[in-house]
Parts: structure tokens; sequence; C-alpha cells
């Protein structure tokens, strides 16, 4: 597996795998069809992302065939006061759940936060999601609390853990 920043040329796998992602899990904020990016928007999202030192898109490529089966994104806060916290979002396709990809991702991010001089990390998990749950208290997140029925999945209402990791 090798992990990586998204480049320019990565624009149709990460289409393909936000769309798979979508429809083979409950767990991610879009569901099937309502992230629709073209090749160009994705194209100038991953040259935005490149060229700013708060945001990352980092990617696991899988060695076999060449594909992008994992991601992690994040997004520093924009203002002078929130500008040392960082928001992530981490996605991997069900067929490569326990091959330690969401773990080796982490460790990335956290080495680019670290150098970005970061001070939280943060994220949201939905409350039943037990393995990316136990993902993160393993690396030393923390449970901060619960956004009580803050999102409709599949016409329930269900809790987000809200969780977050100081760095030294």
């Amino acid at each position: 597996m090798e992990y990586r920043k998204a480049i320019a040329g990565d624009e149709q796998q990460l289409i393909d795998l936000f769309s798979a992602l979508a429809a083979e899990t409950d767990f991610m904020l879009f569901e099937p069809g309502e992230r629709e990016l073209s090749l160009n928007e994705q194209a100038e999202l991953i040259d935005s992302i490149s060229h700013s030192s708060n945001r990352l898109l980092l990617v696991a490529v899988a060695a076999e065939k060449d594909k992008i089966v994992g991601f992690l994104g994040a997004t520093g806060g924009s203002s002078n006061r929130s500008s040392y916290t960082a928001n992530f979002v981490l996605g991997v396709l069900k067929a490569h759940w326990g091959k330690n990809i969401g773990k080796s991702l982490l460790s990335d991010f956290e080495e680019w936060a670290t150098y970005q001089e970061f001070k939280r990390l943060e994220m949201t998990v939905i409350e039943s999601n037990s393995r990316a749950i136990s993902l993160y208290v393993s690396n030393g997140y923390e449970v901060e609390g619960i956004r009580r029925s803050s999102m409709n999945v599949n016409g329930v209402f269900v809790n987000e853990v809200y969780m977050s990791k100081l760095l030294s």
C-alpha cells in the first residue's frame, strides 16, 4: 500500500472512490449521487488543496491494481482563533477494512498536522460506527460529546460522536 498526497491524475479515481463509499456504507456524510464533481472540478480541488498550508488530501493506493482505496481529507480553521484546529474525514473501501489503512492515513495526517503546527485534530463519527470509534480511541482520540440526531440516514435520525486529539 502506498500513502501519498492526492496529485493531478487522481481525479477519476477519487470520484469513483467517493461514489463507491457513498454506495457501500451509511457512515459517510454524502448519500449516493449527492456528491457530483466533474473531472475539472475534482482537478481544481486537488490543485487548490496542494497549494494550501492548512488543507490536505491523502490517498491510500493499493499496489496490486494501482487503485485508490482510501482517503483522508483535512481542513484547518480559517480564522486566526481557529487556525490551530484541523477537522478531518476518513474513508476506506469495505474490501480493505481491517488492513490498517485508516491507521496509516491517520499517522501520516498527524505527522503533517504537527509539521503545520496544528494543536487540535477533530472529527465526528456516526455513533454506530464502532470500528471507526475504536480506531480513533486506539490512536489517542477522545470522545468530547454526542451530537444528538444530527444526521438523517435512511429516514432515521442518528447521533454523531464528536472526537478530538490534542497534539503536543
